[in-house]
């Protein structure tokens, strides 16, 4: 009787070591971070099948994902550094969003407002653009450098 009671103590030790150490491994902090946003034409409709490209500016990894049905989409597990995000699609203007400095277990956001692409050989017109023809060109994650470049151009006649 001895020998199966000691059996079942060292197999409850056993099972109680592992359940330990499940639990300290679940939370234990990844050293990775996130970018996620949406991506949105002018009118403010989601973008979807858009390709993203994220790359760190510090080592040139580059990671690309498609955005889902609602223009969203999420980059997991990056290594700190410094980012931007590319968007492309066609029919459409790409979006770059630079700047974002990914941290240890955070998520930065990066949403992109894309536009209708110009067509070749467009002119540039003087004065404040008709309401829903503009695009953005570039945008920093950087809110106090935060600047948007945003142009308009109609097809020669």
């Amino acid at each position: 009787m001895r020998g199966v009671s000691g059996c079942l103590r060292g197999i409850c030790m056993v099972a109680a070591a592992l359940l330990l150490a499940g639990g300290f491994a679940a939370s234990a902090q990844t050293f990775r971070g996130t970018i996620l946003g949406t991506v949105t034409d002018a009118s403010g409709a989601a973008v979807a099948g858009a390709k993203v490209t994220v790359k760190n500016a510090d080592t040139g990894l580059t990671r690309e994902v498609t955005t889902s049905d609602d223009g969203s989409y999420v980059v997991p597990e990056l290594p700190i550094g410094n980012y931007s995000v590319t968007v492309e699609k066609q029919g459409f203007r790409a979006g770059v969003v630079t700047a974002l400095r990914v941290e240890v277990s955070q998520e930065r956001r990066a949403d992109v407002l894309t536009g209708y692409a110009v067509a070749a050989g467009a002119r540039p017109l003087a004065g404040p653009p008709p309401r829903g023809s503009w695009r953005s060109v570039v945008q920093s994650a950087d809110p106090i450098r935060a600047s948007s470049t945003n142009a308009w151009a109609q097809s020669p006649s």
